[in-house]
C-alpha cells in the first residue's frame, strides 16, 4: 500500500531465518505499519491537501440527493465542516504514527546490520546451488538448439530432394538454420526459434529441375516454374524435352 507519509520501509528476509529479537523488531515495525496505513485510509479525504474540495463536493452531492428527493437539502452538519473540525486532530495522530513507523523502522535496521553476518553461509550456499541449476538448464538449452538444429536440417534435407538437389542426409546436432539455409537474425533465443519456426511454416512448393530444348537447339537445365514461364511464350522457343 501506497502511504501517503513519505516513509521508506525496509523488506527484510523471513523472520524464521533471523535472530527472535531481530524478528521481534521487525514484526513491531510491521504493526506500527499497519497502524499508520489503516488510519491514512480510514482518513484519506481528511489529510488529503485539498480535503476541502473532497468535502464540498461530498456536500453538493448530499444536497442534490436531498433535493430532489423532495427533502431539505440545508439541513444537517455538512461534510465540510466535519472535515474542518477533525482535521487537526486526525493530523495531530498521523504525524505520531508516522513518527512510531520511523522510529520503529530504524530499530528494526539497526538490529538487522549485524545479524546480517551470520546468513552469508546460507545465501552462499543458496547462490552455488542456483549457480550449478543455471549451468545446467543452460547446458539442457543448448543440447535441445542443437536438435532443433537437426531437425531443421531433414526438414531442408527433404525439400531439396523435392526441388530435384540431391543434399546428404545429416541428423547429428547442429545450429538452427532457417528454411533458406540462412542463418536466423535473432539472438535471443526464443525469438531465435520463432523466427526459424516461422520460416519453415511459410508456403512451400517443390520447384525441381526439368530439361529443356532451346530455339538453338541447347539442352538447358532450368526450375520447373522458369520452364513454365518460357514454354509457350510468344518468340521463346523453349521446350520441354520430355514433352
Amino acid at each position: 500500500m501506497y502511504l501517503l507519509a513519505d516513509i521508506s520501509v525496509t523488506a527484510f528476509p523471513p523472520s524464521d531465518s533471523l535472530p527472535s529479537d531481530v524478528a521481534e523488531l521487525i514484526a513491531q515495525r510491521d504493526a506500527a505499519y499497519d497502524e499508520l496505513a489503516n488510519f491514512e485510509e480510514e482518513w484519506a479525504d481528511v489529510l488529503a491537501d485539498n480535503w476541502r474540495t473532497i468535502a464540498e463536493a461530498k456536500d453538493i452531492e448530499s444536497a442534490v440527493n436531498a433535493a430532489r428527493a423532495g427533502k431539505d437539502g440545508l439541513k444537517g452538519t455538512s461534510e465540510v465542516a466535519k472535515a474542518r473540525d477533525a482535521r487537526p486532530r486526525v493530523v495531530g495522530v498521523h504525524r505520531v504514527l508516522t513518527q512510531n513507523l520511523r522510529a520503529a523502522e530504524r530499530a528494526a535496521q539497526r538490529a538487522f546490520r549485524p545479524a546480517a553476518e551470520t546468513l552469508e553461509p546460507d545465501a552462499l550456499v543458496r547462490l552455488r546451488e542456483s549457480a550449478q541449476e543455471a549451468e545446467n538448464a543452460y547446458r539442457r538449452f543448448m543440447d535441445a538448439r542443437a536438435a532443433f538444429g537437426a531437425a531443421t536440417g531433414i526438414v531442408r534435407f527433404v525439400r531439396g530432394w523435392q526441388n530435384g538437389d540431391r543434399p546428404d542426409y545429416n541428423d547429428t546436432p547442429q545450429n538452427p538454420l532457417r528454411a533458406d539455409s540462412m542463418v536466423p537474425e535473432a539472438s535471443e533465443p526464443i525469438a531465435e526459434i520463432r523466427e526459424v519456426i516461422a520460416s519453415f511454416e511459410a508456403p512451400f512448393t517443390a520447384d525441381p529441375l526439368v530439361t529443356v530444348h532451346t530455339a538453338n537447339g541447347q539442352t538447358l537445365e532450368l526450375r520447373r516454374s522458369q520452364a513454365d514461364a518460357l514454354v509457350g511464350s510468344a518468340n521463346s522457343g523453349v521446350t520441354l524435352a520430355d514433352a
